[in-house]
């Protein structure tokens, strides 16, 4: 239910042919019935794609082999800087014979290579330590393995789709007596598994993973020295028997490894900022509100006065001839809300997709993979949109519109994509994306975005009427007024933004742990209650801007509301180089290259987005004012 709002904005934007007692408006609106069957088809089709049972828990029998699968390994502060565990043969423990898992596109998408581990955890088989492998330590690997205790270097293995991390080992500072620092370095020898399993699932001793965990002991740990030479490797397993449902056992992965704060502090911080950001709604509906009834009036008031002297007007009246001119750039506008139209409901599709369940520890790259599907199956909407749209104020090179439409995200997106995978083969780290997950993410682009951007398009052509403002446009604009500094539409951006930020600031820190950190959203349900607050106040702070925008004589409004809208992205990014330099330990050229390359376009996703949001506000605020004008 709490998803109504965006899905009707999302409805909003197809329109639909008036009815022949209703006055002629900018533009007329088709029958959502259009839209309804092509929203169902992309919901259907993505959840066929990334369907949740799949990932379905599998009973095992007792003493059944579950492979622990080791992934890969990398430093706790840069979240892209990993290494194939199974390439570090002369580190860690690896099988006689590497077994690669046959991996899906999500997993390749993530940066996983899975390959099956030394440990053998058969099933519900407790067992104190066993001798995994004994290592001879060189000293370039003793350099290696020092460095990689610096920078807290962790691994991570899969058990049943459970992901499970540890620290290789940990690094001890001591200032001595004389003032010098001493620094040592322990290597963790003991691997410790603990599995909570649930047997009333299974029979004969067998059942259901639920948990798993793996810790080591600073008792198990050894100095490394440079007499340090051959070092075995042990590990053990305990199996607990537990009344958890397998099916929520997403609920007990909060207190996974780089889990940080308590779930209940967390949550009660995630409300306190939506009761924040709920009188922020209030305090901006009751101004909105004034300005409507009270201002509104009292102008239309003065402008039905039939005695007024004509010369004598001003405010927004005086620009009723030339509010509903054509933006310029018309090509480019019409795009730009066409792919911020696409990407709203791609939003709405994504937190519906989330509260079904879909997102959740483990599920291999799930929500990259719809976002890559989502991103496709919505280009429908792009083309109609911005198509309609064109034709709707008189364009005539609808092509270019359609290729700018498809292009105008995709294409800067894949020339970064293309540089940071380059950075990331240089640098070998399982982030480099193979040649097999590229072509089929381009071939998707291709073969299924690119042709439902040209058939929305054309549908888009078809249906688009003439164009019928309520106020006649004259051929030859009015010149506009000048005004102070601070009424121009440029430095209205820092006002327009700042306050749907605020609205979102609490909640874009956790997304922001979760993205670049070590943290792990599950929170859906806020989220949405966040957007809606968002696509609301980018609403009502656009209107009024347009609002004293008009009444500053100034009709140029359609790029100003878009660009009002679109500000929160510029706020968005400049939170994210204050996150980078100030709350996060990220380092070097390769995760800077993947911080900022891939935030700068999530930031122009929210500007696209955002922007379209505001300027359907203003549409319809502009339109609604000068309906209710009687011109002669």
């Amino acid at each position: 239910m709490i998803t109504v709002f965006p899905f009707l904005f999302s409805l909003s934007l197809f329109p639909s042919k008036p009815s022949l007692t209703q006055k002629p408006l900018v533009m007329s609106h088709t029958s959502p019935s259009l839209l309804s069957p092509l929203l169902l088809v992309v919901l259907l089709s993505t959840l066929l794609l990334l369907d949740p049972t799949e990932a379905s828990t599998k009973v095992y029998q007792y003493r059944e082999n579950v492979p622990l699968y080791s992934n890969k390994v990398g430093p706790f502060h840069n979240p892209d800087e990993t290494f194939p565990y199974y390439e570090q043969e002369q580190l860690f423990c690896q099988p006689i014979k590497h077994d690669l898992k046959d991996q899906n596109l999500g997993e390749h998408l993530q940066g996983d290579i899975k390959s099956v581990s030394a440990f053998s955890l058969l099933f519900g088989e407790s067992f104190e330590g066993r001798t995994a492998c004994e290592l001879n330590l060189t000293q370039k690997d003793l350099t290696k393995l020092r460095d990689f205790i610096k920078r807290k270097f962790y691994y991570e293995f899969v058990y049943d789709d459970i992901p499970l991390h540890g620290y290789v080992g940990r690094h001890d500072s001591v200032l001595s007596f004389s003032g010098e620092l001493d620094e040592s370095e322990y290597l963790y020898t003991h691997l410790h598994f603990k599995i909570l399993y649930n047997p009333s699932e299974g029979q004969n001793g067998g059942g259901t993973v639920v948990y798993v965990n793996v810790t080591s002991t600073p008792e198990d740990a050894v100095l490394l020295t440079d007499s340090v030479g051959s070092i075995p490797f042990k590990y053990s397993a305990s199996w607990v028997a537990v009344n958890t449902p397998s099916n929520d056992r997403s609920d007990v992965y909060h207190e996974h490894f780089f889990a940080q704060t308590n779930m209940s502090d967390e949550l009660e911080i995630h409300w306190l900022a939506i009761i924040n950001s709920c009188v922020l709604v209030l305090l901006l509906s009751g101004f909105v509100s004034i300005i409507l009834i009270r201002i509104l009036r009292s102008d239309l008031a003065r402008y039905a006065e039939e005695d007024e002297d004509e010369e004598d007007d001003y405010g927004w009246k005086m620009v009723a001839h030339d509010v509903f001119r054509p933006p310029r750039y018309l090509v480019l506008f019409s795009s730009f809300i066409g792919v911020g139209a696409q990407f709203t409901v791609m939003t709405v599709f994504t937190l519906i997709l989330a509260l079904v369940g879909l997102y959740y520890p483990g599920n291999d790259g799930a929500m990259i993979v719809s976002s890559v599907v989502l991103y496709a199956l919505t280009s429908a909407f792009s083309g109609f949109v911005s198509n309609y749209y064109y034709q709707q104020l008189n364009g005539v090179k609808w092509t270019w519109t359609t290729i700018t439409t498809a292009s105008v995200f995709a294409l800067p997106f894949i020339l970064m994509a293309i540089f940071v995978n380059f950075v990331a083969n240089y640098h070998s780290v399982t982030k480099a994306l193979p040649f097999t997950a590229i072509l089929t993410v381009l071939t998707i682009w291709a073969f299924v975005g690119l042709p439902l951007t040209l058939l929305g398009a054309m549908v888009g052509k078809r249906y688009a009427s003439g164009f019928n403002p309520p106020v006649k446009t004259k051929h030859f604009s009015r010149q506009l007024p000048p005004v102070l500094w601070y009424r121009t539409s440029t430095p209205q951006i820092v006002v327009a933004g700042f306050l749907p930020f605020s609205a979102i600031y609490i909640e874009l820190h956790y997304i922001f742990g979760s993205l670049w950190g070590r943290g792990t959203y599950q929170l859906w349900g806020i989220l949405i209650i966040v957007f809606l607050i968002l696509y609301l106040v980018v609403s009502l702070t656009t209107v009024a801007l347009v609002y004293f925008h008009l009444s500053s004589e100034n009709y140029h409004w359609w790029w100003p509301s878009f660009m009002w809208g679109g500000s929160v992205g510029v706020y968005i990014f400049g939170y994210s180089v204050y996150y980078w330099y100030g709350l996060s330990e990220m380092t070097g050229f390769l995760q800077g290259s993947f911080y900022f390359g891939y935030q700068l376009f999530i930031c122009y996703f929210f500007f696209l987005m955002l922007g379209t949001v505001g300027f359907v506000s203003s549409l319809t605020f502009v339109r609604k004012i000068y309906s209710n004008l009687h011109m002669d």
